[in-house]
């Protein structure tokens, strides 16, 4: 009976975890496909599509009102971050993280990682953004906000007083 209990809040959890990042991919999924913006990745800096960088930058202002994620940022196949939430890390490069490469390969969730810059568990959903010939010119990364997940994890619910639940 026990060892019933024990699976069924894994399960449970599972599920919770799984319906979260669904979420977030979906999130990222949707806006790239109804939003109108044209996105020129490359050409962002010149100043001829400022008013383009303009309407990418009020995209990524009107995705930071949802809740899942805490941080948003744009950046090319060469991982050169060239629109983000946080301007601090615009010009930045993401091509040694850990979720750069898959990043570019399709939709990807990168599991929780310790990211030294700021010192705190990461996750990180990304979308690639592919222009008018399918090529990639692109990908939209959410910063995932773990607090969710600490409070999936924290559920105590059916655990009984001392019962703890660890993510592996």
């Amino acid at each position: 009976q026990a060892n019933n209990q024990l699976l069924s809040v894994t399960e449970t959890k599972l599920v919770d975890i799984d319906r979260w990042l669904k979420n977030g991919q979906s999130t990222l999924k949707q806006m790239l496909v109804e939003e109108s913006v044209e996105w020129d990745i490359k050409n962002l800096a010149t100043p001829e599509i400022s008013y383009q960088a303009g309407e990418t930058q009020q995209f990524l202002d009107r995705l930071a009102i949802q809740d899942t994620f805490t941080a948003f940022f744009v950046y090319t196949p060469e991982g050169e971050v060239v629109l983000a939430s946080d301007s601090a890390q615009i010009d930045k490069s993401v091509a040694l993280q850990p979720y750069y490469q898959d990043s570019l390969k399709g939709s990807h969730v990168q599991p929780p990682y310790y990211d030294v810059a700021s010192s705190t568990m990461t996750m990180i959903v990304s979308e690639p953004i592919y222009g008018v010939e399918g090529d990639l010119i692109g990908v939209l990364a959410g910063k995932v906000d773990v607090n969710t997940l600490s409070n999936i994890m924290t559920n105590r619910v059916g655990l009984g007083d001392t019962g703890e639940t660890y993510l592996v």
